[in-house]
């Protein structure tokens, strides 16, 4: 089951984990498996704005700016 989630995260984080600190709050997941998800939602938001600026609106907001955050709180916690 939790291998599941993880493969599922990974496909759609945002789908599985609905905010990235909820990700940073997962203790299933290692430092390093947190960095992925969050690496492959940092993706997703990117394309998901670069869409936004050629014109293509998704309706969703942006989760590029709280996943960027979530990704350096990774960075830092594996610094440590």
């Amino acid at each position: 089951m939790i291998r599941e989630h993880r493969a599922s995260a990974l496909l759609d984080p945002k789908g599985a984990y609905g905010h990235p600190l909820r990700v940073l709050a997962d203790r299933s997941l290692s430092v390093r498996q947190k960095r992925a998800v969050l690496k492959h939602w940092h993706t997703d938001a990117v394309r998901m704005e670069e869409s936004e600026a050629e014109g293509f609106d998704g309706g969703e907001p942006s989760m590029l700016e709280q996943v960027t955050a979530a990704l350096r709180d990774v960075d830092t916690a594996a610094d440590q």
